[in-house]
């Protein structure tokens, strides 16, 4: 069999992605177009920003858009949605999460109370902005066309999500990646840092844009989602998709080459606990399954 021939197999994430306040599901289009064509899932809902609605409803609405589906699932949660993917993890079994530029809860606080708490308005102040409008704190960095064709906000509502103390005891036992965005002005960078490493104990990557770079750097936050994927423990059989040499990106390549390594390493750790003999083989450097 000829490296033409072979089809290549990699470890498919269901990317389940969660505005933040008064955002949209549209909000996420940019990311899918660079994920969905490498075989990945990406699912996004609107939640409902504009009902007086508590935690209940938030949840729901994630559960609801993620259905029947249950493999390799990733939360990509920004801003807001870092109080609401924790709670996801209690209702359906989660694979990974990936915070990006998310606000990071302790048990029993408040989304009100979440600004006071971490000093959020001293972190905003201190880069010393013209003004603290939209424009200058969320999309200073997105393009007019981008801007006009996405980033329409919805009302965001008040209600128990925000008055009620965050339910859980502790983060849910799930692998959790953060990623900070290098240009934020609402969260600025190296005050999120030091809150993340402070609340969650994990050393955050760090991606180009501002708080809404799904709009202004699209195609590197999916390249960073994608790495904390990739990077993360595979602890489930892995869901594949077959692609033909040639269809993924260049630029993804040693994404793909970590991927199918960790596919082989379970199927190799599978292999060797029933006594089957491996199918997968190296053909340059990447791992197929040999009876392709």
């Amino acid at each position: 069999m000829t490296f033409g021939a072979a089809q290549r197999r990699m470890c498919m994430a269901c990317f389940v992605c969660i505005h933040g306040a008064g955002g949209r599901s549209s909000y996420w289009d940019l990311l899918a177009a660079e994920l969905t064509p490498l075989g990945h899932e990406v699912i996004a809902m609107d939640l409902p920003c504009e009902q007086e609605a508590g935690f209940e409803a938030y949840v729901d609405a994630v559960i609801d858009a993620i259905g029947d589906r249950r493999d390799h699932i990733v939360l990509v949660a920004q801003s807001l949605a870092g109080f609401i993917a924790p709670l996801v993890c209690e209702r359906v079994p989660v694979s990974m999460m990936v915070l990006v530029a998310a606000m990071v809860p302790a048990p029993g606080e408040s989304a009100a109370d979440w600004w006071d708490d971490v000093g959020h308005a001293e972190a905003v102040a201190a880069q010393h902005l013209p003004d603290e409008s939209p424009e200058t704190l969320f999309t200073h960095d997105v393009a007019p066309e981008v801007l006009a064709a996405y980033a329409e906000p919805r009302e965001q509502a008040g209600g128990a999500f925000f008055t009620d103390p965050w339910p859980l005891d502790a983060w849910p036992d799930v692998p959790t990646r953060f990623i900070v965005c290098d240009d934020d002005r609402f969260f600025p960078a190296a005050w999120l840092r030091e809150l993340v490493r402070d609340r969650l104990g994990v050393e955050p990557l760090a991606t180009p844009g501002g708080h809404t770079a799904f709009l202004s750097y699209p195609k590197e936050l999916a390249r960073t989602i994608l790495r904390c994927w990739t990077e993360g423990a595979i602890t489930a059989p892995p869901r594949v998709a077959r692609l033909a040499p040639g269809d993924a990106d260049p630029m993804w390549f040693p994404e793909v080459q970590r991927a199918l390594a960790d596919a082989h390493s379970y199927w190799l750790g599978t292999a060797a606990g029933s006594g089957a003999r491996p199918r997968l083989r190296p053909v340059l450097g990447v791992w197929v399954d040999s009876a392709l």
